[in-house]
């Protein structure tokens, strides 16, 4: 009996990625797209799937997220058959194999496959950068600033601006942060300093969204500065790549944490954090999984990086014995 094959699609679709579906399409009874990108793919993927096979045809959904894409995989797991493309907006496939630049999807994909294995992971934290901008004027004496040209004033402007990327540049749905933490310029009540230092972090979820928060922080600072007769430099730092927990690895810390505390006492659904953590180097060479400990809702009970912040230290006894229990099941014998 002839089976349903469903296509998941994301944000950019490209002809490689449809070259093989019309010979998949002779053992399929019907297509079902789900696509979790812009009604342009949609209609792209339509059309496409339309000139091939006009009378099995049928619009699954359209969703703007992920999750609801994972529970579409999971609930027609027994009923997909032929060809299945996953494709996020940053993944693509060719050649029968899924190509990725690090985004949000784990993808188990064989060419003739009867059943699809896939689950959606998306980073638990951020990858993060640190940058610095460096203005250059020309001093003069503060009280004539027409002989020079005033790098604060101008630090000040590229500061302002750059709070546009993140509205005006980066994708609603690609959640970015970039905060300017410090501008350093001149030592003098009377002196218009030739430089002017800005320094700051950015945090996304994406290598390709930190890449675009570069290009244009560039773009800004030199335009900004240049408008104003000065010069900016930037010196842009990738520090660490978002960390992504592995499935299995998840689960088992999330089980094993539950035996201690009780599965109540578990957010297994918690939010995604826009810090980073050099954890992350780890676990793209080894699966693994971080997990994070509260430290209560009492005096000293808020985020660190607060000059309020205490740690609690009736939360070591849960970690210990977290770490002391994962060694337990992963030594044990088995039987």
């Amino acid at each position: 009996m002839k089976q349903p094959l469903l296509l998941l699609s994301g944000l950019l679709c490209d002809e490689t990625v449809w070259a093989d579906i019309p010979e998949r399409l002779a053992d399929v009874a019907e297509v079902r797209i789900l696509s979790f990108g812009g009604f342009s793919t949609i209609a792209a993927m339509a059309e496409h799937v339309l000139t091939v096979a006009p009378e099995r045809f049928a619009l699954a959904g359209h969703s703007m997220g992920g999750r609801v894409a994972l529970e579409a995989v999971r609930s027609a797991r027994s009923r997909i058959t032929g060809l299945a493309l996953l494709n996020t907006g940053v993944h693509t496939v060719r050649d029968g194999e899924p190509q990725s630049r690090g985004r949000l999807l784990r993808l188990a994909y064989e060419k003739g496959m009867s059943a699809l294995a896939a689950e959606w992971l998306p980073p638990m934290m951020a990858g993060g950068a640190y940058f610095d901008i460096t203005v250059t004027g020309r001093g003069a004496h503060g009280a004539r600033p027409e002989a020079g040209i005033d790098p604060v004033i101008v630090a000040s402007h590229i500061t302002t601006a750059l709070q546009t990327i993140v509205s005006r540049n980066v994708r609603p749905l690609d959640t970015a942060v970039l905060s300017v933490t410090q501008i350093h310029a001149g030592d003098a009540y009377n002196v218009i300093p030739e430089h002017a230092f800005i320094r700051g972090t950015a945090r996304a979820f994406a290598a390709e969204t930190l890449q675009l928060i570069e290009d244009n922080m560039r773009r800004i600072a030199s335009g900004v500065a240049g408008g104003f007769g000065a010069t900016a430099e930037l010196d842009f730092r990738i520090l660490f790549p978002p960390l992504v927990n592995d499935a299995a690895e998840t689960e088992f810390i999330a089980e094993t944490a539950a035996e201690l505390v009780g599965v109540e006492n578990v957010n297994r659904n918690g939010n995604l954090v826009m810090a980073s953590e050099d954890f992350s180097y780890m676990l793209n060479r080894r699966p693994g999984a971080y997990i994070q400990i509260g430290n209560g809702d009492g005096t000293g009970g808020c985020e660190v990086h607060n000059p309020g912040y205490d740690f609690n230290d009736m939360a070591l006894p849960f970690g210990a014995s977290l770490f002391v229990r994962l060694a337990e099941r992963k030594l044990a014998p088995q039987v």
